[in-house]
């Protein structure tokens, strides 16, 4: 071997490119399926999330399983709160976890906007959730969302496994990677209505990024499962149809406040860059035409 093939193989194998080839094969299959998988958290960095998750369900008396009837305990914990628990606050601000964002939804030199956070802890005997899409089947502006899910414990297609029918989500696309907007039609359920769909099995510290159009259901629970979820938006209008009840207007209007603009100012850099309200946001508007007349 010369040294030229030395050089260029220890560049391949080492750790960076070896990261960099898994987020791609990641994104590549966000694209082309709805879904992406990749492993993420060391042992310690997943005892910390789930501490703190835990944390939160009992300062927020959330824990009593007589209060969730189903079995089911969701928490949308305000930003102070997430700043001051390290172990889940860096979830929503983990680098490889941004980076993929920015390329799925491309806006590559622009952070995310972070619309929601929440946690979610599942008890045994929970029903699970029916196939359906977020935000029902009309047409979605191509990769202007994307939901992301932190599992901390084990799942199997057993016991409360996400599944999805691969590529659902490019019907409301029309099947192209950005069609004009007066292309796009309303999405239709063929894959829904053959029961394609395919269950996500993954070990506790593994993200899964989910385009929200997909259609996807979620499998009875029968053990504890405990993740943290999260949606962020695009920030710029040029690919943007913010409907009247998506609610994107108002986070922005909730976090321009005076109160929690001071409350911004204590976070850490990186998550308040992800909450911050520099974000150009469309007036709803009704239908895909009246927008592209406007366009």
């Amino acid at each position: 071997m010369n040294t030229q093939d030395k050089v260029s193989r220890t560049k391949a194998e080492s750790p960076e490119v070896g990261e960099q080839l898994e987020d791609e094969r990641v994104i590549a299959a966000i694209r082309r399926e709805g879904v992406g998988i990749l492993p993420l958290l060391t042992p310690e960095e997943l005892a910390a999330a789930r501490a703190d998750l835990d944390r939160i369900y009992v300062d927020s008396y959330c824990w009593a399983d007589e209060d969730h009837p189903k079995g089911r305990a969701l928490f949308d914990p305000p930003p102070a709160l997430v700043a001051s628990l390290p172990g889940i606050s860096r979830l929503f601000t983990h680098p490889r976890v941004i980076r993929i964002l920015q390329a799925v939804m491309g806006e590559p030199a622009t952070p995310p906007f972070l619309q929601a956070m929440r946690t979610d802890r599942c008890l045994p005997g929970n029903g699970g959730m029916a196939p359906h899409q977020d935000g029902g089947t009309k047409p979605a502006i191509p990769y202007e969302k994307m939901a992301t899910m932190w599992f901390l414990d084990d799942i199997d297609e057993g016991s409360g496994a996400l599944e999805y029918c691969p590529g659902s989500h490019l019907k409301n696309f029309q099947g192209a990677e950005d069609p004009p907007l007066a292309n796009r039609t309303k999405a239709i359920d063929e894959a829904y209505a053959r029961g394609d769909f395919v269950p996500v099995v993954l070990k506790a510290g593994s993200m899964v990024f989910r385009v929200p159009s997909v259609w996807h259901a979620v499998r009875p629970v029968h053990r504890l499962r405990r993740k943290v979820g999260s949606r962020y938006f695009t920030r710029f209008p040029a690919r943007r149809i913010d409907d009247a009840k998506g609610g994107l207007l108002k986070v922005v209007e909730e976090r321009s406040t005076p109160l929690a603009l001071e409350v911004a100012k204590s976070l850490p850099s990186e998550l308040a860059e992800l909450l911050s309200t520099d974000v150009a946001v469309l007036e709803p508007v009704e239908d895909l035409a009246s927008t592209n007349a406007k366009l």
